[in-house]
């Protein structure tokens, strides 16, 4: 029987989701190690209830008459968190079609790439979005003159180093589209623009459009990302592992609320790198649990600061040994834990995580749009398109239970 729209629907629903939502939970550390929570979403937003306090109606008297200890309460607070809308497409011709309606394993064969690329590219996408700070900066930009190759900025030792490495990483890529925007504001400099050359020497991406002229107040965003101060990616480590700062509509500052403040220790100079040391690091450990009720089971870091710690062991002649975490991740032991890296990991620092506390709060699964109970839509010209989709948000249910050591010089 000839292949038809309805069996490359089938073929997509069936072999192509799961290969995509599976690829959201290996192709990135911190993607691999979060747990998904479909269970707290209330109306439009996710309610998680977190304990700020416990019950203080206890005391010691004597042993005649005395009046019993003044009844206590738990104290509650709910941390909330709204959706975040993942989109993805490809797009197959109607030439495609044609060619392989009598073999859909050759139509199999031609999706593959597109559906294998759209789950990497949401990926190392939504990976990258955890580790950033919310705001969707993907690099800070450098001074440019009137140019199609935009500078961008650089990793400075030292004070207020500015902690993006966006061509290091490989987040910035031809073919790629970007918006160029305020930091502070988001007012516009130039949008929907498509990198079309990049130079890690030059640390300079080359976009098409009209030359545009840059400096230190304006960053790299993904097209769309951002409209103004309205931010439509995930909640990142960069501000939810924080002492201070509102996340989850909590906020430290607030009375009864400060107990929502993570393990943070800077160098002796904030801001000025610093030679790692394990002291330092088993600090941090030991604020994050003694401050909650929480454990630390994960150590992430730059492979720069990871060898920045080798290279501390071979120093202190101790033997260098490798240990594995769950799901086959390796990485150097640190007391008892491996040290990971991730390729979006904040420069100059290390996250200790209690992971049983990070989740994705999740509206609806990875899936394809077929409410209409057709994947394959005819997009108003030559072929068809597929649109996938995740709404989701990342976020904590204990705050105190994360911790960061901040200002290390990377090797």
């Amino acid at each position: 029987m000839a292949a038809d729209l309805t069996t490359y629907d089938k073929i997509l629903k069936e072999d192509y989701a799961p290969s995509i939502e599976k690829q959201f939970n290996s192709r990135t550390v911190l993607l691999n190690t979060v747990k998904r929570d479909s269970t707290t979403i209330e109306g439009r937003q996710f309610v998680v209830p977190t304990q700020g306090r416990l019950t203080e109606g206890v005391g010691s008297r004597s042993s005649t008459s005395a009046s019993l200890p003044t009844a206590g309460d738990v104290g509650y607070d709910n941390a909330i968190y709204t959706p975040k809308y993942h989109w993805g497409k490809i797009q197959v011709s109607q030439v495609i079609i044609e060619h392989t309606k009598r073999d859909s394993g050759a139509f199999t064969k031609a999706v593959t790439s597109e559906t294998k690329g759209l789950a990497e590219t949401m990926s190392l996408d939504l990976n990258r979005q955890v580790w950033n700070d919310g705001t969707g900066r993907i690099s800070d930009c450098g001074v440019t003159a009137a140019s199609l190759t935009v500078v961008l900025g650089t990793l400075t030792l030292g004070v207020t180093p500015q902690k993006y490495r966006a061509l290091g990483n490989g987040r910035l890529r031809v073919g790629m589209y970007i918006d160029i925007l305020v930091h502070s504001t988001g007012a516009v400099l130039a949008t929907n623009r498509k990198i079309t050359a990049i130079s890690k020497a030059n640390n300079t991406i080359t976009i098409d459009g009209a030359v545009v002229t840059t400096d230190t107040t304006h960053g790299i965003y993904r097209a769309g990302n951002k409209a103004l101060t309205v931010n439509y990616e995930v909640t990142g480590l960069r501000n939810l592992i924080s002492a201070t700062g509102a996340i989850g509509a909590l906020d430290p500052a607030t009375a009864g609320q400060e107990y929502w403040a993570s393990a943070i220790l800077d160098g002796d100079t904030p801001g000025t790198n610093q030679t790692i040391s394990e002291v330092r690091m088993l600090k941090v450990v030991d604020l994050a649990e003694e401050g909650s009720t929480g454990k630390i089971k994960m150590v992430l870091g730059s492979t720069p600061v990871r060898r920045a710690y080798f290279n501390l062991l071979v120093g202190l002649k101790r033997t260098v040994n490798s240990m594995t975490y769950e799901g086959g991740w390796k990485g150097l032991d640190f007391n008892g834990m491996a040290f990971l890296t991730d390729l979006d990991a904040t420069p100059n620092q290390i996250q200790f995580l209690d992971n049983d506390h990070l989740k994705w709060y999740e509206l609806a699964r990875p899936q394809w749009m077929d409410a209409d109970g057709s994947i394959l839509k005819w997009d108003q010209g030559t072929g068809y398109v597929a649109t996938y989709y995740w709404f989701a948000n990342f976020g904590t249910d204990a705050r105190n239970t994360q911790g960061v050591l901040k200002d290390i010089t990377e090797s």
